[in-house]
């Protein structure tokens, strides 16, 4: 019996030491690292335009983005922050996580700097959402040649209430973006503690369940073998 309380304390104590949240929403969008781009073409793109970014050596950054409700033209208020540092071919992806008590709706869109420049559209986008000024974030340094990528972050409220003001202005919605690697492009690196976990609990739980039907296979013997009473 012995063994058996052991590994059921050890399977309480992890679950205690690792609790699984499940009360955020994510949304994410999933690519590769271009191929490094002249000096030139990213002064041109960003020398009037100072955005938040993010990159491997800083990869996670908390803000509160601002949003509206959706029209037909229009998925949500636009956000923008510069991806630098990258690899060329290295698959990543971006996840924004929000609270599922500020229902919200987000469309990730993934640009090349030269399609950006060559956009009037977005470009002006870009250059109006600069202007409002922005969080701190990975500092971004014009090198001879870099590979970097523009995300729009469209944030659209997802809500009703008979609260007028709620209903005119939504609140900004605060939002942990991430800039998460993949594993030999096929595992986010950032889950891996969480699928090793998942892996341990898993042959606890197994280690486990075989010492429970042990026992009671040995307390089942144990009760045919007692002679029975007589009458």
């Amino acid at each position: 019996m012995k063994p058996c309380n052991s590994l059921h304390k050890l399977l309480m104590l992890m679950l205690a030491l690792f609790p699984v949240a499940a009360v955020a929403n994510v949304e994410k969008v999933i690519f590769s690292g271009p191929a490094p781009v002249r000096k030139s073409l990213t002064e041109a793109v960003l020398s009037h335009v100072d955005i938040a970014g993010l990159a491997p050596h800083w990869p996670s950054m908390r803000s509160n983005l601002s949003r509206v409700f959706p029209m037909d033209n229009v998925k949500g208020y636009p956000s923008w922050l510069l991806l630098h540092g990258l690899q060329h071919g290295q698959r990543y992806e971006v996840r924004v996580c929000w609270a599922a008590v500020e229902p919200s709706r987000f469309e990730l869109d993934i640009y090349e700097l030269g399609h950006v420049w060559e956009s009037q559209e977005l470009g002006q986008s870009l250059a109006q959402y600069a202007i409002q000024g922005q969080p701190d974030a990975a500092a971004f340094s014009h090198q001879e040649q870099t590979s970097a990528l523009l995300i729009r972050i469209q944030a659209a409220a997802d809500y009703f209430t008979h609260n007028v003001e709620l209903m005119t202005n939504p609140p900004p919605v605060l939002v942990d973006i991430i800039l998460d690697p993949y594993l030999s492009g096929v595992f986010p690196r950032s889950l891996v503690p969480t699928a090793g976990y998942l892996i341990i609990v898993a042959l606890v739980t197994c280690l486990a369940a075989r010492c429970i039907i042990s026992t009671l296979q040995s307390v089942a013997t144990s009760i045919e073998s007692q002679p029975k009473k007589q009458d």
